[in-house]
């Protein structure tokens, strides 16, 4: 079941069209990565997705319920943390809390929850116009987590977070997935953390969706190393299959594991020895520079 159904999504402001047909899903139990460079359509996504701008043309389903229809039963499984965290300066991060807990029926027992959650110690009661900008996102994503939402958006949730902080959130975003059930969608442009906080990825550019390249999504990419004409023979073996050579050896891609267990097995044929064999590492910023290597 989808938790998230987007279906051409269209959005102009003034004379700029921002989004053009925007489809995608998210499924239960997900944590999808939401990335593209500056100006693709990712926050004006987002913010069509929790009711802060209207689509000129499309739907959005959440949980079951059209947002363009049914807002507020939509806007019921759903929290967001988009740009800066919205904070009454004035107020500490306690009452904070409390004021949105409020609105959202929330009782003191998850109030308590989400405090040990923010890991802000005594400063929860200090006031939030003093807290420093991780600080600030920790008490924003403790108020998006108030009502136990079924989906959650994230916009740049590791801003202002150090190195120990962004691998507590990275295991915290896990946990939500696990224990309470949400789906995510979180955009960064951290690459390195989406590579290891998403389980897939959603590509935008320019407003429209874009599939990362096949070669790309072929995980199963393995170097092989072999003596002198050999590798000649090992590459005709390959017939069919994404080869390159690189690194003074043969880069082989597979859609799958039955995929390299064929390959090997012609090689033993062949009487093909090899020498040594290297599994590739495809990473999200290989795949970031791929995709929008347009935009420098």
């Amino acid at each position: 079941m989808n938790v998230v159904e987007v279906k051409g999504l269209c959005k102009s402001l003034g004379k700029k069209e921002i989004l053009k047909n925007v489809s995608f899903t998210i499924g239960e139990h997900e944590i999808v990565g939401f990335i593209g460079p500056n100006g693709s359509g990712k926050s004006t996504t987002m913010k069509c997705l929790t009711s802060l701008l209207r689509p000129d043309k499309g739907s959005i389903v959440i949980c079951g319920h059209d947002l363009l229809k049914e807002r507020e039963e939509a806007l019921r499984y759903t929290s967001a943390l988009i740009e800066n965290p919205g904070l009454f300066p004035t107020l500490s991060g306690f009452e904070n809390l409390i004021y949105f807990a409020k609105l959202r029926g929330v009782d003191n027992a998850r109030v308590e929850e989400i405090i040990a959650f923010t890991k802000l110690g005594k400063h929860i009661h200090k006031r939030s116009a003093h807290y420093s900008l991780g600080m600030k996102q920790r008490l924003g994503l403790g108020i998006a987590l108030l009502a136990k939402p079924k989906f959650l958006i994230l916009d740049e949730p590791t801003n202002g977070l150090d190195p120990s902080g962004i691998m507590e959130l990275r295991e915290e975003l896990r946990e939500l997935v696990n224990k309470e059930g949400m789906s995510i969608l979180v955009s960064s442009h951290q690459l390195g953390e989406m590579d290891k906080i998403a389980d897939r990825l959603i590509c935008i550019n320019n407003g429209v969706i874009i599939e990362p390249p096949q070669h790309i999504q072929e995980q199963h990419a393995y170097t092989f190393l072999f003596h002198g004409e050999d590798q000649m023979r090992a590459k005709q073996c390959a017939k069919g299959l994404r080869v390159e050579e690189k690194n003074k050896g043969l880069c082989v891609y597979f859609h799958n594991e039955e995929e390299m267990q064929v390959y090997l097995g012609k090689l033993l044929k062949e009487q093909i020895i090899i020498r040594d064999i290297v599994k590739e590492v495809i990473d999200i910023e290989q795949l970031y520079r791929e995709m929008y290597q347009e935009e420098g």
